[in-house]
């Protein structure tokens, strides 16, 4: 009979403690979708529910959460003027470097004007000597040079002279330089 009795009250003392873990765990997860409801922490609502709801400090919660947004606000205002100032001086050194980078190409194709001039002056100094001489004699100096020089010399000189030195230069060669003339080498 006493196994009985005291069966009885180890069952009793199950349920009550499997009432009060479930009495818990609702009000954990009511605390948990109170606080969603109104955009607050868990921890925020359960305080919420233990105080007895809403009607005791309603105020100060909204006044918390408003300065946490503001604070929010603010700081993120904070990061995108630091991001747009950044942009800002980053366009300016672009802007810069876009300046100067032409200004070396205005001087590049300045300098490279005034090489070719110069290479064109020295071309033609060279092909009023070359008219000078001797066709037999140049076309000995001729076999002695490389085919970029005579074909930048030759449409410099007189035309019967070059084509004088053309059939005196031996045929193949004479064929290599006729095409490069024509640009196709």
């Amino acid at each position: 009979m006493l196994l009985k009795g005291s069966r009885e009250i180890a069952e009793s003392m199950f349920k009550f403690v499997g009432i009060g873990l479930m009495t818990i765990a609702g009000f954990i997860v009511y605390s948990i979708l109170f606080g969603f409801a109104y955009g607050l922490s868990p921890a925020d609502a359960a305080k919420i529910v233990i105080t007895g709801g809403l009607n005791k400090d309603p105020i100060s919660i909204y006044e918390k959460t408003l300065a946490e947004t503001d604070s929010i606000k603010t700081e993120t205002f904070k990061r995108f003027k630091v991001i747009e100032d950044s942009l800002a001086e980053e366009k300016r050194k672009v802007k810069a470097e876009k300046a100067e980078v032409m200004t070396l190409r205005d001087e590049i194709a300045r300098l490279m004007d005034l090489k070719k001039k110069m290479e064109d002056s020295s071309l033609y100094s060279l092909a009023k000597i070359y008219n000078d001489m001797d066709p037999v004699q140049l076309a000995n100096v001729m076999i002695d040079l490389d085919d970029t020089l005579i074909v930048m010399v030759l449409p410099k000189m007189k035309n019967d002279k070059a084509s004088r030195i053309l059939e005196m230069l031996p045929p193949a060669r004479s064929a290599k330089i006729s095409s490069m003339l024509l640009g196709k080498e």
